[in-house]
Parts: C-alpha cells; structure tokens; sequence
C-alpha cells in the first residue's frame, strides 16, 4: 500500500509542480506568423520544465509521505 501511495502523491505533486512551471520563461514571439497564437512562447523549455518538475516533486513526495504516515 505504501508504495502505491508514494506513487500516486508523487504523480500527483509532478503534474502540480509542472503546471506551474509552464508559464515560467514564456516569452511570446514579437511578431507571429499569421495563424500561430500571439501567446505562443518563441522557446518552450519544456525539456528542463520537465526535469525540473521531477527534481522538485521528489522532496515534496518525501515529505507529504512522511506526514501522511
């Protein structure tokens, strides 16, 4: 059971922690092409959103298990 639960807050916290890095470094283009988003960022970063949200869900994984038991 606890290892299902471990899983399930870490799931849980990395999709959290990922929505809020999305908007971070997300720089519109200045002039868009016709038919792509004004709000479309010029570079996503998705790759280090991506290990960031891994990275910062682990701790808070650790510590939401540990309160939780």
């Amino acid at each position: 059971m606890f290892d299902f639960l471990a899983i399930a807050i870490y799931i849980t916290t990395w999709w959290i922690v990922f929505s809020i890095l999305i908007p971070i470094k997300g720089q519109p283009e200045e002039n868009p092409e016709v038919g792509h988003a004004v709000s479309a960022p010029r570079k996503s970063y998705i790759k280090q959103k991506i290990i960031a949200a891994c990275v910062l869900s682990l701790p808070i994984t650790w510590v939401l298990v540990q309160f939780y038991n």
